[in-house]
């Protein structure tokens, strides 16, 4: 499932969404646990220090899946962040943001979570990782956005 189509305007407007959508899916649903895989590059940036409309900050990825498993306080709700976004500085100097979809390791990391495993789990072969890809671009068309991730709630 993909979020409801509203507006944000920055990153914290973007998480305060998702767990809305997290939360709104269990009580419709009844859902008493749910695992969360966001897709998102939360408006092309760092995760380093904006929060949420009356939230704490975020620094780094446990904290927004922390934030997400809180918004559903009725469904035991485990989240996994896959934060497709890379910064680097050019040797000039230049600093460069972008969202950048997801890379192989992404796809493994997002493959794991929703097996259920953790990082010990063996890494996807070629096949199974295309296929993970095909199932996102699948995903990321239907959700009508081939230029950024969507955030899905499976």
């Amino acid at each position: 499932a993909s979020t409801e189509v509203v507006r944000e305007v920055d990153a914290g407007d973007r998480l305060r969404c998702i767990g809305e959508h997290v939360r709104a899916h269990c009580e419709r649903s009844g859902l008493k646990s749910l695992r969360a895989l966001i897709l998102d590059d939360f408006f092309v940036s760092a995760l380093d220090g904006w929060a949420p409309p009356g939230g704490e900050p975020v620094e780094g990825a446990e904290a927004v899946e922390r934030y997400v498993e809180r918004c559903a306080p009725t469904a035991a709700v485990r989240a996994k962040l896959v934060h497709c976004y890379r910064e680097w500085t050019t040797e000039g100097g230049l600093r460069i943001r972008a969202g950048v979809g997801l890379t192989e390791a992404d796809v493994q990391t997002a493959a794991r979570f929703l097996a259920g495993g953790d990082e010990a789990v063996k890494p996807l072969s070629p096949c199974e990782a295309g296929a993970m890809q095909a199932f996102a671009l699948v995903a990321a068309r239907w959700a009508g956005a081939l230029s950024v991730a969507p955030s899905l709630c499976l």
